[in-house]
Order: C-alpha cells, then structure tokens, then sequence
C-alpha cells in the first residue's frame, strides 16, 4: 500500500496530547516531531501482532483527520457505523443469504452489547474493540482516537482477522475487494471534510 503523500494544501501540522491511562495500541503518529493529518480515508500500516487479537494473521487499517478534540472513541465508531453507504445494506443481506446455508453467524448474539452490526468487546479511553467469533474466522474492528493540542483527532479504524480453515481463507479472499472499499467510504460517510 503506498503511503500517503498529500499535496502542501492538504497538510495539517500539530502536536498530539496524551490522553487516557493506556495508549491505542499501535501508535500512528510519532510525538516527538510535527505530523501529517490525512482529510480524508487513506490507508494507513498495521503491524502484527496486535494486542486486540494477538493472533490475528491479517490486518489492514485507515485512518482520517476530524477537528473534533471531544469524541470518543466509542462516537467515533457509530458515527462509521452510521456513515455506512446504503449498497452496504444490499451486499450484507447478500452476505447473509450465501453464508446462512454453511452455518454461519448473520447477526450478533440477542443481549449483546452492540454499535452498528458488532458486539463490543473492550473498551478504553482512546480505543474501543467490536468483533465476533465465528467457526470459519474471528474478527476484530478497533477504532483508536488520537487527539491533537490544535483540536484535531485521527480516528484510525483497524480490521483484523484470524481464519480458522479453507472456508476463512476463501471468504476473506471474496470480501477483500468490497471491503477495501466500505471501510473508506463509511469513514469518509462519517467524518471526511466535505
């Protein structure tokens, strides 16, 4: 994935603040130099391991600038969830149709504690983790905010998966292109400057 290298007139310089007891687990931005703010969804790296699922074995991740210094990380991922484009809907109820006949999950368990479609699994001050497990795959959504003294935040949204056999493995490979293109979309749904 080539990095990001926006025009002069689409850089934003600030210093990053610390907030919260625990930082988001893999750092975007370094805190010792002026940094990069991206305006709109751009992909960003992601190291393996990942402490929200240490065992994953293929990650990708965007992230986008806001001047929003208030959200929460938990805002930030239902305002994605709710940025959803409407042919997301047509392609989920797609999804769900080809995988009910191999038994696979369709919608998260009926008390779970959910924002959009997933369940939460952990919550922090500047990161929270929605995922599911399933017999074929298991995966994680982090969504981290990284606040700025200028008022800005970078929400960076990570996807990581662990697949459990052949069928994992295929269905990745058949959703891959769909989602490279939703998880920019819904970020840029939710927060790109318009």
């Amino acid at each position: 994935m080539p990095e990001f290298t926006p025009r002069d007139n689409e850089i934003y310089h600030c210093r990053r603040v610390t907030i919260g007891a625990r930082s988001p687990p893999k750092k975007l931005i370094q805190a010792d130099r002026k940094d990069t703010f991206l305006p709109y969804a751009m992909a960003v790296p992601i190291s393996l391991p990942h402490p929200a699922m240490i065992d994953a074995d293929w990650a990708d991740s965007f992230a986008i600038t806001i001047d929003d210094p208030d959200i929460t990380p938990e805002r930030a991922a239902q305002k994605i969830m709710d940025g959803r484009p409407v042919w997301m809907g047509y392609l989920l109820a797609l999804r769900n149709a080809m995988v009910r006949p191999l038994g696979l999950k369709t919608a998260p368990e009926p008390d779970a504690d959910v924002i959009g479609l997933f369940p939460v699994i952990e919550r922090g001050d500047d990161f929270i983790v929605l995922g599911m497990d399933d017999r074929h795959l298991d995966f994680r959504l982090t969504v981290e905010v990284e606040k700025f003294q200028c008022g800005q935040t970078v929400i960076r949204s990570s996807t990581l998966i662990r697949r459990h056999n052949m069928l994992g493995r295929m269905y990745l490979g058949t959703i891959m292109p769909f989602h490279k293109a939703i998880v920019p979309a819904m970020l840029n749904g939710a927060f790109a400057s318009r």
